[in-house]
């Protein structure tokens, strides 16, 4: 045919998969002429079918033509083939829960790859030879030759791409997914006209590994996990949580719990949960195991990793059945409980035998059996409070009189005192919330005193006979008592009301309340008594009640002048006495002024320098506390002419009327020669005891028992021995040395000196031993240790507190510092620290740790200064709201922001000082244990591994604690 030629190479180019032909084309002047025809032959010959149609060869030739060098055109396509379509999952909505999400790394990777398999069916051909008996009686058997097939399924694993695109939480039975079919390949057809098979070598199938099934067209969890999800497979791992469900039994009151534990490391389901859905269910939680009970069930069951199947959660009870009768036997009722978890059944016939062995009389015998039976067959577990029978109740009297036994005030001397308590500002104030109605309702008032009888109720009249459940008469009642209502001050014993403090009795009678309150009004009271001879004045205060007139100095200062006192007043025990009353309600009888006695020529006077108490008996033995070194009393030896004296009412009293002074005293007195006479000096600490005519000053106290409730509490000056031990309660108090021959319980020791206790301490968690020099103890239990020198135990030290600024030697073999905390500025010298329980020990060292009780208590003073001055803000800003003087408050704010930067100022000090280091060390003679941690300057150590023999220390170069070999 007639077409575009052209000259070149033309290359006849098929792609590997023989779905297409292309034509490659290099032009050349001198080359080969092509035409239509020949490019047709060409490909004729290739084979190719069909062959592409001589108008697009032509259309490929003139673009040939054209071009300039070498190009390529497609001109033959063939159809590829379709590959098969493999299953295709469409997963639940399942996420796995937060608590097993953080799991999953560590879980995945113990698991490894996933592990598959495919059964495949292999027949296995058997032959049988069996024997068939011959067509007549006498001829042979005839032998043939059965063939049959057996199925073996073997397992054959599968491969699989292990990389996991997803994961899931799914329980025992749940459908996690739905399997789509898989579509079958498609063939093609290659430009040769042959057909193109698909891809034979896809996995079509989707494939499930451990705790998955397939059941048709579903993915089911087998039990409970976490699914892993890959590209064509999924399998569960081995975590979960701790699934649980509560099922109510066949009886329909019992309840069972069923619990398949999960991880280890989640947290245990709560019992809370389980009861309430028990409860939710219609349990009663009465009728449950307790919560620690079901608490301890659970976390057994999680430790050791056995589920519960059908456990009763039900408490184990047998059936009961009860009757009741009030205390008054108008009323008789029956309780019934069915058993529950197993327990002894609950019968007819137990009912029966109950309510017959009652005696109660006059009940429905039908009605009763019918109720009965009903709650038999019902799922209720308890019948409670059913009435078998009510008796008749007795009728009652004529109700009570109420007769006033007090006088009442005329109507104008109630209506002034009202008046007048009214415009009290102190009396409002008590009324506002002691009165049980306001003054102006009164309907009588009254002045009564402490214990007279305020009213008094009539005698009562019985009313007509009841009946009892056992059918026995029951006596009338009296008549009602009237509605009584009696607030502060009164209260009532049948048939009086009684003044229990002495006021104004204020009362609101309106039938059928009666109403009444005392209103406590006293003035203070100041009584003086003079001495006979005038030389002493004793003053007795009783505090003022309610509105009464109050008790001040000043009205006490006016009764002295009033009884005459005049000289030789004691304005600090006057002010002590004053105190006193305010803070308890009165003080007896304190000396307040004292004259003085003339001295006669040539005589001595004697004037004490301490405070001398006395005993019961005042003029028989008087003590004081005393120190070495302290001047006692004061000597004087009068001149030719003698000393006048003075009685308190200011008399002077000539010399000649007085007599000398003659005391003795022992070598613990040491007298100072002074100007006309000498001073009594303490030679040593102790009390000081004088009888009237000799001094001397004990320094030992010495307790041959224990210190318990024939003791009291021990407060000496001095030492103390104690043969015994200090019993739980009690305290001890020594102002130099504590010795102990025996132990000391939960009870305070402080001492001035050291502290020695020969059987050691058993304080329960409240013992204290506190100790200005050393502590030295047999052994510690549960006690605290303050001391400022070292603390030396023989044997062990255990869960205590310890504190010194010294050194903790624990001496022995046995000494074992297990437990608690301990801070001790120069270290630890002790046999093992902790123990193989790896109990908590905390150690502390290097540091002052004294000072460190100083920063505490400076703390707590700022905190209170702070708050302060917030209050004092609070205050300002109401202040100038209601446009008063902020004078006052202004430079109270000034004050404790001085006195907060004055204490700011001392706490960096002491946090100074506090970080000094001291040389210590902690010293392991045999083994410190795990779950030790030792401290110092905020770094910390912790004990993982056992060590023998070692010394712990604090390097200040590196800062940090490290350790070496003993």
């Amino acid at each position: 045919m007639a077409g575009t030629m052209v000259k070149g190479d033309i290359q006849v180019l098929v792609d590997a998969m023989e779905i297409e032909v292309a034509l490659s084309f290099t032009p050349a002047k001198e080359g080969q002429e092509w035409s239509g025809d020949v490019v047709l032959k060409l490909l004729g010959e290739k084979r190719f079918s069909p062959l592409p149609s001589p108008k697009l060869i032509e259309e490929v030739l003139q673009r040939f033509a054209k071009a300039k060098g070498p190009v390529k055109e497609i001109i033959l396509r063939g159809e590829a083939s379709q590959d098969p379509i493999p299953e295709k999952v469409t997963w639940s909505e399942l996420p796995v829960p937060p608590e097993l999400a953080a799991l999953i790394p560590e879980t995945a990777a113990k698991a490894g790859p996933p592990v598959l398999y495919q059964i495949r069916v292999e027949k296995i051909k058997r032959e049988t030879v069996v024997f068939k008996p011959g067509p007549l009686p006498f001829l042979p058997p005839k032998k043939e030759v059965v063939i049959s097939y057996d199925k073996k399924e073997i397992e054959e694993p599968i491969y699989v791409d292990p990389t996991v695109l997803d994961y899931a939480y799914a329980r025992k039975g749940e459908r996690v997914g739905l399997v789509a079919p898989p579509k079958p390949g498609k063939p093609g057809k290659s430009v040769y006209g042959k057909p193109i098979p698909p891809d034979t070598t896809i996995d079509t199938q989707f494939h499930v590994g451990q705790g998955l099934v397939r059941d048709k067209n579903e993915i089911k969890a087998e039990r409970t996990g976490v699914i892993r999800i890959g590209k064509n497979w999924a399998d569960m791992l081995s975590l979960s949580g701790h699934n649980w469900k509560v099922e109510k039994g066949s009886d329909g009151i019992s309840y069972f719990l069923y619990l398949e534990p999960g991880n280890p490391k989640l947290p245990i389901p709560q019992v809370v949960d389980i009861i309430s859905a028990a409860v939710s269910q219609g349990a009663r939680s009465e009728d449950l195991l307790s919560e620690s009970e079901l608490n301890e069930l659970v976390q057994d069951c999680i430790s050791n990793g056995t589920p519960l199947e059908a456990h009763p959660l039900s408490r184990f009870t047998d059936g009961f059945c009860q009757v009741v009768v009030s205390k008054d036997a108008l009323v008789a009722t029956l309780h019934l409980r069915k058993a529950l978890a197993g327990g002894a059944p609950l019968t007819l016939k137990a009912i029966s035998d109950t309510i017959r062995n009652s005696r109660v009389r006059g009940f429905d015998a039908e009605k009763v059996k019918a109720d009965i039976l009903a709650f038999m067959q019902s799922q209720d577990v308890e019948l409670k409070d059913y009435i078998l029978v009510q008796g008749k109740e007795p009728g009652r009297g004529k109700n009570k009189e109420l007769r006033l036994m007090v006088s009442s005030l005329p109507e104008d001397e109630r209506n002034a005192l009202v008046q007048r308590l009214s415009g009290d500002q102190k009396a409002t104030s008590i009324l506002s919330t002691n009165a049980l109605f306001p003054l102006t309702e009164c309907t009588d008032i009254a002045l009564v005193q402490k214990g007279a009888r305020i009213a008094n109720l009539s005698q009562p009249t019985s009313g007509n006979p009841g009946m009892d459940v056992y059918g026995k008469e029951i006596p009338g009642l009296p008549g009602n008592d009237p509605d009584i209502d009696l607030g502060e001050g009164l209260t009532f014993r049948p048939p009086d009301i009684i003044a229990e403090k002495s006021g104004v009795l204020c009362i609101k009678n309106v039938p059928p309340i009666f109403r009444a309150f005392i209103l406590e009004y006293r003035d203070a009271q100041i009584t003086v008594h003079v001495s006979p001879d005038a030389m002493e004045a004793h003053l007795t205060l009783v505090r003022e009640s309610g509105p009464g007139k109050p008790l001040t100095a000043e009205a006490i200062n006016q009764a002295l002048a009033e009884a005459g006192v005049m000289r030789g007043i004691d304005g600090s025990a006057v002010a002590e006495a004053l105190k006193l009353a305010l803070e308890t309600g009165s003080c007896e009888s304190r000396l307040v002024a004292r004259g003085e006695a003339p001295v006669p020529a040539g005589e001595q006077s004697i004037t004490w320098l301490v405070d001398l108490e006395s005993g019961p008996d005042s003029s028989v033995l008087q003590k004081a506390a005393v120190k070495e070194g302290q001047i006692l009393a004061r000597i004087i030896t009068t001149g030719a002419d003698g000393r006048a004296g003075f009685d308190i009412k200011g008399n002077v009293i000539p010399p000649e009327k007085g007599t000398g002074t003659k005391i003795q005293h022992d070598d613990s007195i040491i007298e100072k020669p002074i100007a006309q006479g000498f001073e009594w000096i303490a030679k040593k600490t102790g009390d000081l005891v004088f009888d009237g005519w000799t001094v001397k000053i004990n320094s030992l106290y010495a307790i041959k028992t224990d210190v318990g409730p024939a003791t009291g509490n021990i407060n000496f000056v001095g030492e103390v021995r104690i043969a015994g031990s200090v019993t739980s309660g009690f305290a001890v108090f020594g102002g130099q040395d504590v010795l102990i021959g025996g132990a000391v319980e939960a009870a305070l020791v402080s001492s001035g000196g050291k502290v020695v206790i020969s059987q050691g301490v058993i304080g329960g968690g409240k013992g204290v031993i506190r100790a200005r020099k050393t502590i030295e103890a047999a052994f510690v239990e549960q006690a605290t240790l303050l001391a400022v020198e070292h603390i030396r135990i023989q044997n062990s030290c255990l869960g205590s507190n310890v504190k010194t600024n010294g050194r903790l030697l624990l001496v022995s073999d046995r000494g074992n510092l297990v437990g608690g905390l301990c801070r001790a500025r120069q270290g630890v010298d002790a046999a093992n620290i902790g123990s193989e329980r790896a109990i908590h020990t905390e150690l502390s060292f290097g540091q002052d740790y004294l000072v460190m009780d100083q920063i505490e208590v400076t703390e707590r003073e700022v905190e209170k200064i702070k708050r302060a001055l917030q209050e004092i803000e609070f205050k300002i800003k109401r202040l100038s709201t209601d446009g008063a003087s902020l004078d006052a408050a202004r430079a109270e704010k000034v004050r404790l922001m001085k006195l907060l930067e004055k204490y700011g100022l001392h706490l960096f000090t002491l946090r100074e000082k506090f970080e000094e280091h001291h040389t210590s060390e902690i010293r392991v003679r045999g083994t410190v244990y795990p779950g030790v941690v030792i401290e110092s300057h905020g770094r910390y150590y912790e004990i993982k591994q056992r060590r023998t023999g070692v010394v712990f220390f604090f390097n200040r170069d590196t800062g940090r604690i490290q350790e070496k070999t003993l």
